[in-house]
Parts: structure tokens; C-alpha cells; sequence
């Protein structure tokens, strides 16, 4: 499988006070979940495992490089398949 790709709406900047929010290209085929994370420290995220992350109100501190990592989880083996996307930074002024 390829590697999800992340976008950012309404742009990869923007101002503080502003909502912005990303999204991991959903893969295909069973059940995924998505985990978030800034500057590679996992981001808190509720509902969990959404492709989404959004930001409701941006401060200085959201500013950073953002990857989703989504985890397939397929029986019967009890395998995971991991996919890590390249990595979006976000630019808060």
C-alpha cells in the first residue's frame, strides 16, 4: 500500500485564532485507525482514531510538523499494518 498523504484546510498557514484542519487520506480496505502527531510526539485527539485532526483555535504552540500513522489491524494473524505519511508543517503567525 502507498503512504497516506495529509492535507490542511484552509492552508498549511495560518493565523492565530483560526481553525484548521487535517486530514489523512483514508486507506482502503478494513478498519483503520489514525494517530496524530506534532514534531513526532502523539497529538491527544477525541473522537480517537479519526482520519481527521482538527485545530479549533490555533495559537503560536500548535506551529510544527505534522504526520498521521494509520493502524490496520487484520485478523486472523493478529498482524498490523502500519502506514506513516509524509510529514505536512504548519506555519502559525
Amino acid at each position: 500500500s502507498q503512504k497516506p498523504s495529509v492535507t490542511v484546510q484552509p492552508a498549511e498557514s495560518v493565523f492565530t485564532g483560526e481553525s484548521v484542519t487535517l486530514t489523512c487520506g483514508e486507506q482502503t480496505g478494513g478498519s483503520w485507525q489514525y494517530h496524530w502527531y506534532r514534531d513526532n510526539e502523539e497529538q491527544p485527539q477525541s473522537p480517537t482514531g479519526e482520519n481527521k485532526y482538527t485545530i479549533t483555535d490555533v495559537k503560536e504552540s500548535n506551529k510544527g510538523v505534522y504526520k498521521c500513522k494509520g493502524i490496520k489491524s487484520s485478523d486472523p494473524e493478529h498482524t498490523e499494518i502500519t502506514l506513516t505519511s509524509d510529514a505536512v508543517t504548519l506555519t502559525v503567525s
